[in-house]
């Protein structure tokens, strides 16, 4: 790694990538990049392991007992600046045997009932082999449902420390798409787990109702996306309308978006154009028992891609006029038997409308015409006559310039049988064409994910790319700035204790007093913004900032006492030997730029980064300045970080 882990984290968050736009390569280039998946020549690929033909047969015992499984590591890659985050860490039997791949290995160890076994034997030795992954990497564990039943045993400390891993390095990927029998142990086990300091990524995210009960209910660290979804998004406008709501949904709860699987450069291209901040697959760089690292090539994509995306125009309100296509227009005296003519050429055609010099009249339904054709005698009865009898003179007519806002509140206020019908389009008065529910909602929640990025839609505050642009402003101004980076201690215990609704809350408490503080002490020359879950950026004047800080931590501490219900529940352990009561707490690390020179992001996240390590230690809220703590309030401050 090139930066320490902080930096390369913050920078990701940030979003602190620069340059033009880069099209997407095409011919001999995109042909090399596609066609050549080999990792880089530093790594081994399925380096054999004692090899011997009877480990892959009968002798699965023998297999177990001598503990004959290879570790394999694939890379987990940054898709704002090609950097590693982690590696997850994979399982396969010995090479040339009919048990090489992780489906037979673990299919057979589940025939013969010692899946368990096979899976502490697995996760202990991945343990083991990642002692030398990178400084400040992340190691992906795979573990099951089955794990829950044998907390104690599962993940023994004994063996992390030993392999001088910390648990905070750790992520604790829940797999496998089996029903989890009991879901309130599944949750309790996982906090245990967390208060030990392990981070939590729930798999195949999309692929069923186990994993989104997961994501909705556990509030993980990471969501691994089923690699159904990512496999041609780049094709599929609804993949890409899911993982969109997945990633709005993730950066509410603090989550970081990852897709696996990625396998051509297009899916690539796609993933980071909408905002998925991780990536995984073949393309990227294959599993190797190494630590790998992306092919430079790509990770020069990857830098290219991200800062097109990032750099593009903060986009504007959508009309519907976007998403209007021409439907068949005719007289209402045309038989109904044209009309279904129409519908057997045309297979995707939803619906006809009816039109009198321009001026539509009626709108004639696919589904609804020919659920009454399909009554008795309705076929005799409708075929040969006009149109107009069956057409639905009660649809919902929008103008072309109305917002697609606009238009879906008008749709959700129809009544329930006519939800699903195509809506009519108007241009003046005259008939312009159709717009189906599906795409309506699907450009919604593109636009929405694309509003994401410049604001939090929790808080509705300024996010990153604004905060970035700012930063970037007044660093290139002779005019000193301060900068404080705001960040809610224990938040996650303060969820476990009172229930997300009341986190959210408090988020929002945060977010109302920076606003009201910064406005009230430092007016215009403030700017509150939030850049995801639990951390917010407040820049303002440099002669106010210990005074905006102070108030910050005076009015939040205020608001939230109402929020800290009965202090007789029993203490959290949050780790390290300490106990929490479930109080939240703040951090304000401030830095000017005239005694800490701030030229890009790089240079903030290396001195926030130090200076609140130190700070969140002390179990209050204090108050960090360019290195100086002030609060908690000393006679003399002191230096920290």
């Amino acid at each position: 790694m090139s930066s320490p882990t902080f930096n390369y984290r913050f920078r990701r968050l940030l979003g602190f990538v620069t340059g033009d736009t880069a099209p997407l390569p095409q011919g001999a280039e995109l042909e090399a990049m596609q066609s050549d998946p080999s990792p880089p020549q530093t790594a081994v690929v399925d380096e054999p392991l004692n090899q011997t033909p009877e480990a892959g047969g009968d002798d699965f015992d023998r297999l177990l007992k001598e503990g004959r499984i290879r570790t394999l590591f694939q890379p987990i890659v940054s898709l704002s600046d090609g950097s590693i985050l982690g590696y997850e860490a994979l399982s396969r039997g010995p090479i040339g045997t009919r048990l090489e791949s992780a489906d037979a290995l673990f299919s057979t160890a589940a025939e013969r009932g010692v899946a368990a076994q096979l899976e502490r034997i697995c996760r202990f030795r991945a343990i083991a082999n990642a002692s030398g992954i990178p400084p400040g990497c992340y190691l992906f564990l795979n573990i099951s449902p089955r794990v829950f039943e044998e907390r104690n045993e599962a993940l023994s400390r004994d063996v992390v420390d030993q392999n001088r891993l910390a648990q905070d390095r750790i992520v604790l990927e829940i797999t496998e798409k089996q029903a989890i029998d009991d879901f309130d142990l599944f949750k309790r086990t996982l906090q245990h787990y967390n208060r030990q300091g392990f981070k939590v990524a729930i798999d195949d995210a999309g692929a069923g109702h186990n994993s989104l009960r997961a994501v909705t209910e556990v509030r993980p660290h990471f969501i691994k996306l089923d690699i159904a979804l990512v496999r041609d998004i780049d094709r599929d406008r609804a993949k890409n309308a899911l993982v969109s709501a997945i990633i709005i949904f993730a950066r509410r709860i603090d989550a970081k978006v990852l897709a696996e699987g990625i396998e051509t450069v297009e899916e690539l291209a796609t993933l980071i154009e909408i905002g998925v901040e991780y990536g995984q697959g073949f393309l990227l760089a294959r599993p190797s028992s190494v630590f790998a690292e992306p092919k430079p090539e790509i990770a020069a994509f990857i830098r290219e891609r991200a800062s097109a995306s990032r750099t593009a125009p903060m986009p504007k309100r959508t009309t519907v006029s976007a998403v209007t296509r021409r439907a068949p227009a005719l007289s209402p005296s045309a038989y109904t038997m044209e009309v279904m003519e129409i519908f057997d050429r045309n297979p995707d055609l939803d619906s006809v409308v009816l039109t009198d010099a321009g001026v539509p009249l009626g709108l004639v339904s696919r589904t609804k015409l020919y659920e009454r054709l399909s009554h008795q005698f309705g076929y005799s009865i409708y075929a040969k006559r006009p149109v107009r009898l069956v057409m639905d003179d009660a649809y919902l007519a929008v103008d072309i310039n109305d917002s697609i806002d606009d238009v879906a509140r008008k749709v959700v206020h129809r009544r329930r049988s006519e939800m699903y019908d195509e809506i009519v389009v108007l241009e003046n008065g005259a008939y312009a064409g159709v717009v189906s529910v599906r795409d309506l909602l699907h450009t919604m929640t593109e636009f929405q994910a694309s509003v994401s990025r410049y604001s939090n839609p929790l808080t509705g505050l300024p996010g990153r790319m604004l905060v970035q642009q700012e930063i970037e402003r007044r660093a290139t101004s002779t005019v000193p700035f301060a900068l404080l980076h705001v960040d809610i201690n224990h938040l996650r215990h303060y969820n476990e204790r009172f229930g997300f609704g009341r986190g959210d809350e408090i988020i929002n408490v945060l977010a109302e007093t920076l606003a009201a503080s910064a406005k009230a002490l430092d007016g215009a020359h403030s700017l509150v913004g939030h850049l995801g879950g639990v951390n917010f950026i407040l820049l303002c004047s440099e002669a106010k900032a210990e005074l905006i800080a102070d108030a910050v931590i005076r009015d939040f501490e205020r608001k939230v006492a109402a929020l800290h219900v009965s202090r007789e529940l029993p203490l959290i352990d949050v780790g390290n030997g300490a106990r929490s009561d479930g109080q939240v707490t703040l951090t304000v690390v401030g830095l000017r730029s005239s005694r800490t020179p701030l030229p890009s992001y790089a240079a903030v996240a290396s001195n926030v980064s130090r200076y609140k390590r130190a700070a969140r230690t002390l179990h209050t809220s204090s108050f960090v300045l360019d290195g100086n703590l002030l609060r908690p309030n000393e006679l003399i401050p002191r230096r920290i970080g």
